[in-house]
């Protein structure tokens, strides 16, 4: 697609300009640009995975606002009921934005930051590192009692995270990687004392993270721009 939103319906169906309409709202009320695609689920053009939508559907990043689901199977219906509305449609703008992904990433610092204290591998480093702290007012960061608690605090927080990301985007291949990730981090320090194993799984946490901001309906998205219009989506606003 080439924008966030795209309309699918058919010509005959009554709800479609109540759509088309309750979409511009939605948009406009955001501060987003009246632009979507629009796509006529009768034309021989439209995309399989999206014939079975009932008519009309608004998709948002690839979803029905309705039911989340990313193609439907069946033939073309009318969608029971009256047409999505304004407030559903920007709700799903505004979850499905981008900006409301900042904390994702953000998520696994805690524990990135707090694996790197050399408390578990450098003993020598203990009377530079609790001098730091003291004058810090942390000193009792110092403690393995503390610490411990609180990198599986931390990276539970991460890897929960990320969860919830790969739950509301299917993008599970992050979730794996952060779990490897922090299992790694938790191993390197206080199993194994492997500082190579802690900081790789640092670097995979980090990166599952990063990577689950750009979930599959992103690059999907990005591939089928083209395909959309040429299967049959028109821009318009």
């Amino acid at each position: 697609m080439s924008s966030r939103a795209c309309l699918l319906y058919f010509e005959s169906c009554p709800n479609k300009d109540k759509a088309r309409e309750n979409l511009k709202q939605a948009l406009v009320q955001l501060g987003i640009a009246p632009i979507w695609d629009e796509v006529d689920l009768e034309s021989y053009q439209t995309p399989q995975k999206w014939r079975g939508f009932p008519s009309p559907t608004i998709l948002v990043d690839g979803s029905d606002v309705v039911t989340g689901n990313f193609s439907a199977s069946g033939t073309t219906s009318c969608r029971l009921g009256d047409a999505p509305s304004v407030d559903l449609i920007a709700a799903r703008l505004k979850s499905s934005g981008p900006t409301k992904k900042w904390w994702v990433p953000l998520s696994s610092t805690p524990a990135a930051l707090i694996s790197l204290f050399p408390a578990a591998f450098c003993p020598a480093c203990y009377p530079a590192l609790a001098g730091l702290l003291s004058s810090l007012g942390l000193a009792g960061l110092i403690s393995d009692s503390v610490l411990r608690p609180l990198t599986i605090a931390f990276l539970f927080i991460g890897v929960l995270a990320l969860g919830y990301e790969a739950k509301r985007n299917r993008h599970y291949g992050s979730l794996a990687m952060g779990a490897v990730g922090a299992i790694g981090i938790y191993a390197g320090l206080y199993i194994f004392a492997l500082p190579w194993l802690k900081f790789t799984g640092i670097a995979m946490l980090i990166g599952a993270s990063i990577w689950n901001v750009f979930p599959k309906k992103f690059f999907k998205a990005k591939t089928e721009c083209a395909a959309c219009k040429a299967e049959g989506g028109v821009p318009n606003g």
